[in-house]
């Protein structure tokens, strides 16, 4: 008998029904095992000195990747200048996002300056969005899913 929980009753009952040991199970734990060495050693001075980790295997592996994959994001990333023109209008706040009938993206002080006084006083809102906003939490990283 197999079993997907430790607790004490389906231990008792499993010893009730052996079986022959299944040698690639054995085996898959020893490759895993080994895997977790070879890896871990490698990686635990690196981890300690970043996360304050006290081992290195298979999860905290996946974890120094995801930090490298990150870093790696930070260091190719080209910050952007942007402005926006908003109005406020009773409890409102309206974004302008045409201009001239073309959509726009106003990367300077300058270019915002520019739209601000070429505005006339009036102005026509053409839509209004309204959408209620909910905020739920990202899904737990599932491990086996980030090699």
């Amino acid at each position: 008998m197999s079993f997907n929980e430790i607790t004490k009753d389906i231990v008792i009952e499993a010893f009730k029904v052996p079986r022959e040991l299944d040698m690639n199970l054995v085996h898959s734990q020893e490759a895993r095992r080994m895997i977790d060495r070879m890896i871990g050693f490698r990686l635990i001075k690196l981890l300690q000195n970043k996360i304050r980790s006290k081992s290195a295997g298979r999860v905290q592996s996946v974890a120094l990747k995801l930090l490298v994959l990150r870093e790696k994001e930070h260091q190719i990333f080209i910050p952007e200048q942007y402005w926006t023109i908003e109005a406020y209008w009773k409890q409102h706040i309206l974004k302008l996002t045409k201009y001239l009938n073309k959509n726009i993206e106003i990367k300077t002080e300058a270019d915002s300056q520019n739209i601000i006084k070429n505005l006339s006083s009036k102005y026509k809102v053409i839509d209004i969005q309204e959408k209620p906003r909910i905020r739920q939490a990202n899904n737990p990283y599932t491990t086996s899913t980030m090699l």
